[in-house]
């Protein structure tokens, strides 16, 4: 997994295509979540597997308010 900030996470989601979404998850560290690429066969599986820690997959043509909104309320503070 990859622990980022939210306007790091937000800078990839913005050049992500449908075919390679970036999948979020929620990070133990502060200030952070995880993103990683969504069409890889490990993330695939963590999703299919109902990982609670899993928060949503979104790219470019995502609302980008609603994602930011969304994510700033998953950021472990």
């Amino acid at each position: 997994m990859s622990h980022a900030t939210l306007k790091h996470i937000m800078e990839r989601i913005e050049f992500a295509t449908k075919e390679s979404p970036i999948a979020v998850f929620r990070s133990e560290f502060k200030g952070n979540l995880n993103a990683v690429f969504g069409a890889t066969i490990h993330t695939k599986q963590l999703i299919a597997s109902g990982d609670k820690t899993y928060i949503g997959s979104y790219d470019k043509f995502s609302d980008m308010d609603a994602v930011v909104k969304k994510l700033s309320g998953m950021i472990n503070k």
